[in-house]
């Protein structure tokens, strides 16, 4: 089994002694992201905070050939509960229909790191190569492209 350390060239330094993001084979843990910019500052607004804190995740996702789709969990951190109707509305626009959303829990806590209103970490599966198989296999022979065809 081999832990690897996530692109994250594309996000500010973390904020402790972490990685984003960690891969072990297919399965890949994301760290507790704040909604830090690329400034390594935090947005007031809730609203501000939580499309950061989802950019941030599909950033990494992107940087490392991965996708929204690919988030199989995610606990959301509220130190509000207040913001909960905001964080669902944004939340929800960052996957493409109610079968790829994923698992969720939220949890309500008395503060987070760097003052920040939310926060989100996550376990996604990298199914690349399971997906590029069924495209394949899928095939009617006629793409020229896959190796059914070649």
């Amino acid at each position: 089994m081999f832990l690897n350390k996530l692109d994250d060239s594309v996000l500010p330094a973390p904020s402790g002694n972490y990685n984003y993001g960690v891969k072990i084979g297919d399965f890949v843990y994301l760290s507790m992201m704040l909604p830090k910019d690329e400034n390594d500052k935090i947005d007031d607004d809730i609203t501000e905070q939580c499309v950061q804190v989802m950019e941030n995740i599909k950033q990494l996702l992107y940087t490392n050939n991965l996708a929204m789709h690919h988030i199989v969990k995610t606990t959301i951190y509220v130190s509000d509960k207040e913001v909960i109707p905001t964080i669902n509305d944004i939340y929800g626009k960052y996957f493409d229909d109610k079968f790829t959303l994923p698992a969720r829990s939220l949890v309500v806590v008395n503060d987070l790191p760097l003052n920040a209103k939310v926060a989100i970490d996550g376990l996604v599966i990298d199914t690349l190569a399971l997906e590029q198989q069924a495209n394949e296999s899928s095939c009617d022979g006629h793409c020229g492209g896959c190796s059914g065809c070649e």
